[in-house]
């Protein structure tokens, strides 16, 4: 064992098991919401800058949706797919879709018709719902051959909806969502979550983040992501109100938080450098607020750079997975104190390092993958007694402070969004082109790390070809940066491609070095 161990229940924050407020505990985020909505029914539920609901308003849109999906004769076990941006109406959609008892699988904007086929090829949801042919991913719905809105039908809230996978196999009835990610074998991994586990996420992310009832909290970043979600549907276990943008806007944003009407926002670590650069040219915002970012590590520059211009703000980085929910929390006033750290267990998880592996145990943990390979996969991660690996290595301080070493299989983090490096070869490797490839991830100074794929040609003069093939079949934030020529990959003697040496030959070229093992393209 190396690092450092607590004893069971050193780690340990005590905690209750469900969302409660005035006595009464939630089973379902749908109830939830309806509660608040009974609760504060002229309260600003949602507000974005097309439309905002109050609890009334959106209590109704749910019970709407509801009784549509009730008349087709969907409920509890079944699942649905569903195109998740950040709309005025998708997190109203998606709610109405919890409250007729659905799991909902978010289907992402970016993904390619390709990508998203093949999800809804492994998922076979009951029922598959986008906005309106007029919307960019209504267009890309019909160009999946799914159906549009004259083959579909138009709910009068402005979705479309169309039957997909008849007599599948239904999901157990407290599995409320379904988050795609890509896996290491290059088949995106269906994550399944209950809503016992977010709702004892939410009381722990009030303790951890120093929330108050009634907060408003602005969430620019993408729905699709856990993460961003998360954050949004915190904000109505709060009854306060969720600010959502159809896309993060740097202007915008500090425009919001100087206003004084945002308690806090969420965004990865990227975006805030956008916003630091754009408010170093706007000027010192002397609002306070409550900053909350995950998805990669922030480095102690940006953060420098960040309390420059927002010296009032307060800080909360925080670490965890989706198998895992939550796992570490570097609050406000360990900032300084534990830069390099992603802090100290999170509440009511308990934290272990054994052999650098990093490994939780929590309620706020996943409940399984989703397809054919579940429990295979879940084998990988589970460690026994309720323990699950993270997939990253790291080790503890004496004062049980978090500090990560590496990720294991190779997961790159470009932006705060995992990519993951083999399911880029795979892409690759299929283009007549390519006779051999390696994806390494490389330091950047925005986005943390990006891909650059390490290529052995067939025909260097496909490479234009190349790039459109790339274009037309991964999303933006997957495809590498660079494609840069070798004329053969360094393996070692079991003939496994050694990535460490790919990885310094290509920063010492980037640096000027002399030497030549491929060139830059």
């Amino acid at each position: 064992m190396a690092g450092f161990k607590r004893r069971e229940g050193d780690l340990q924050h005590g905690g209750a098991g469900g969302q409660q407020a005035g006595g009464a505990t939630y089973q379902r985020i749908d109830q939830m919401v309806w509660s608040q909505a009974q609760r504060h029914p002229q309260r600003w539920a949602l507000c974005t800058p097309e439309r905002s609901l109050r609890y009334a308003e959106l209590a109704a849109y749910m019970a709407d949706v509801r009784a549509r999906a009730q008349a087709c004769g969907w409920g509890a076990g079944d699942k649905v797919a569903l195109w998740l941006d950040n709309r005025w109406d998708a997190l109203p959609e998606l709610l109405g879709w919890l409250y007729a008892g659905l799991a909902v699988a978010p289907l992402n904007p970016r993904w390619t018709a390709a990508e998203q086929e093949q999800v809804l090829s492994a998922l076979q949801p009951a029922v598959v719902t986008w906005p309106s042919a007029s919307s960019v991913a209504g267009r890309q719905r019909a160009d999946a051959g799914q159906g549009t809105c004259s083959t579909g039908t138009r709910l009068d809230t402005g979705w479309c909806w169309q039957p997909y996978g008849a007599g599948a196999e239904h999901v157990p009835e407290d599995v409320f969502y379904i988050g795609y990610t890509s896996g290491t074998t290059g088949q995106p991994k269906g994550i399944r979550r209950t809503h016992a586990s977010w709702l004892c996420s939410f009381p722990a992310m009030t303790k951890e983040f120093a929330l108050s009832p009634g907060a408003r909290i602005l969430v620019p970043g993408p729905l699709c992501y856990s993460a961003s979600l998360i954050a949004a549907l915190h904000a109505f276990a709060l009854g306060g109100t969720a600010e959502i943008h159809a896309r993060f806007d740097a202007e915008y944003v500090s425009r919001r938080l100087a206003s004084g009407e945002v308690d806090a926002v969420f965004l990865v670590p990227a975006l805030y450098r956008d916003l630091v650069e754009w408010q170093s040219g706007a000027g010192v915002c002397t609002q306070p607020v409550c900053m909350i970012t995950a998805g990669d590590k922030m480095p102690a520059r940006l953060k420098q750079q960040l309390f420059a211009v927002f010296p009032q703000a307060r800080l909360y980085e925080y670490y965890g997975t989706s198998e895992t929910g939550f796992v570490t929390v570097l609050p406000a006033a360990d900032q300084w104190r534990k830069p390099e750290s992603v802090g100290r267990v999170f509440a009511t998880a308990e934290l272990r390092v054994l052999d650098g592996e990093i490994q939780v145990r929590s309620r706020m943990g996943f409940c399984g993958y989703e397809g054919p390979h579940a429990r295979e996969l879940e084998a990988r991660v589970e460690r026994g007694d309720g323990w699950r690996a993270t997939g990253d290595c790291g080790w503890l301080d004496a004062e049980g402070y978090l500090y990560l070493t590496g990720r294991s299989e190779e997961r790159l983090v470009v932006g705060g969004v995992n990519v993951y490096p083999r399911e880029l070869e795979q892409v690759l490797e299929r283009h007549p082109a390519v006779r051999e490839v390696a994806v390494i991830g490389v330091p950047d100074q925005r986005l943390g790390e990006v891909p650059v794929a390490c290529v052995v040609w067939w025909n260097e003069a496909a490479e234009g070809e190349l790039s459109a093939y790339l274009a037309a079949t991964l999303a933006p934030f997957k495809r590498p940066r660079v494609i840069w020529s070798v004329p053969a990959l360094p393996r070692n003697a079991a003939g496994k491609v050694v990535k460490r040496a790919l990885v310094q030959a290509y920063l010492a070229q980037a640096a000027g070095w002399s030497g030549q093992i491929g060139r830059k393209n």
